[in-house]
C-alpha cells in the first residue's frame, strides 16, 4: 500500500493536482471501506456501479473542501468526473 501511494502521489506535479491525486487516492480506499464493512458486517453485496458513484461523490465534496473555487456542481462531476483535472 506504501508503494502505491507513493508512486501515485508522484503522478502528480503542481500543488493542486497532488491535491486533487491524493483525494482521489483516499476517496477510493475510504469508499472500499465502507463498503466492505458494510459486506461484513451488514450481510450487504457490493454493488460496483454504486461505489464508483460513492467514489466520485466523495471525490467531488472534498474537493470542493479545499478549493472552493471549484467550477462544478457535483451532478456535473458525475457525469463529467475528468472535470478534476481543472
Amino acid at each position: 500500500m506504501e508503494d502505491l501511494l507513493v508512486h501515485w502521489f508522484e503522478l502528480a506535479g503542481s500543488y493542486r493536482a497532488r491535491s486533487s491525486w491524493m483525494t482521489i487516492f483516499y476517496a477510493t480506499v475510504w469508499s472500499i471501506w465502507i463498503a466492505r464493512n458494510k459486506m461484513i458486517f451488514e450481510g450487504r453485496e457490493i454493488v460496483w456501479d454504486r461505489l464508483l458513484d460513492t467514489v466520485l461523490i466523495t471525490v467531488a465534496s472534498w474537493i470542493k473542501g479545499f478549493q472552493p473555487d471549484f467550477p462544478f456542481h457535483l451532478s456535473d462531476f458525475l457525469i463529467y468526473p475528468g472535470s478534476i483535472q481543472r
